[in-house]
């Protein structure tokens, strides 16, 4: 669909306004915050996140299942299964940074220099050496 006021066609659709809006606006929440909110600390989360990406899928299904389970193992385990059921990496990414932290990011330093000079004196800024000045 072409953005842009102006640009959007009656066969686009309608161009969202103060009136016409979305149900459910801004960003989803994430695994972490959601449960945060309902109260779990960060070592019960952490604990639960070191856990459950090791289940199969089977595991995962019996662990949302089971209601003897705490409510934290069982949310989770479903929000594994349906990630992998729907091929929602994003969700098991988040997962696994906040046990194991994000990848490092390699940055290539080398530099190929041709042409270079040892200078063996010191230059002062306005071009004239020390030897110049005394």
């Amino acid at each position: 669909m072409p953005g842009g006021k102006g640009n959007i066609k009656p066969k686009d659709g309608k161009q969202f306004s103060s009136e016409n809006q979305p149900a459910n606006r801004g960003r989803k929440k994430k695994i972490y915050n959601y449960i945060k909110e309902k109260g779990f600390g960060s070592d019960d989360i952490r604990t639960v996140f070191e856990e459950i990406p090791f289940y199969t899928q089977q595991e995962l299904t019996e662990a949302a299942n089971n209601v003897s389970n705490p409510w934290i193992v069982k949310f989770v385990a479903s929000q594994m299964s349906k990630a992998i059921e729907k091929n929602d990496y994003t969700k098991i990414k988040e997962i696994l940074e906040y046990v194991l932290g994000s990848p490092q990011q390699n940055v290539d330093l080398k530099a190929k220099v041709d042409n270079y000079h040892i200078i063996n004196e010191f230059v002062e800024p306005n071009g004239e050496n020390e030897e110049d000045t005394q």
